[in-house]
């Protein structure tokens, strides 16, 4: 996946959760879901990296959690529910395909009981599903100026 579509992607479906009420931790941890392939090479474990690389940054749990869950999340949905294939990009069912696979039993056991298991599936929902560039109204700088703001008071 390109560096500009994955930029595209995550703006897009940030704007979308934006759009439907979801706080801006959750909004925030859409957007750099993927950041951890702007930092390493290693695409299949781009969300544990990612995710430590945040948690490093002082990012709190509600965000790097969840994207340190976001691989997982994918491989759940695709696991447990039959529609979630039909809505994921082509792209991202390209990169399912080729790098991930379903779950096991015990592989789902374990991901439900994580505490930001359901985040991340919001945040999985969002990303896999094709949005338009101006689908929403939608200002990530002013959420994560003022999410700093409040990390360092």
């Amino acid at each position: 996946m390109g560096k500009n579509n994955t930029l595209h992607k995550s703006m897009a479906a940030s704007r979308f959760l934006w759009s439907t009420g979801q706080n801006e931790k959750i909004v925030l941890a859409c957007f750099l879901q993927n950041i951890g392939l702007s930092i390493s090479k290693n695409i299949e474990k781009h969300d544990k990296i990612g995710s430590k690389f945040l948690k490093q940054m002082g990012f709190s749990p509600e965000i790097y959690e969840p994207i340190g869950l976001h691989v997982q999340a994918k491989r759940y949905l695709y696991t447990v529910d039959p529609m979630f294939s039909q809505k994921m990009s082509m792209e991202s069912k390209m990169f399912f395909n080729s790098t991930q696979k379903i779950m096991s039993e015990n592989e789902v056991r374990k991901f439900i009981l994580s505490p930001y298991a359901n985040i991340s599936q919001v945040i999985r929902h969002a990303y896999d599903l094709e949005y338009t560039q101006d689908s929403f109204q939608f200002d990530f700088c002013n959420i994560l100026y003022n999410y700093l703001i409040d990390e360092t008071k």
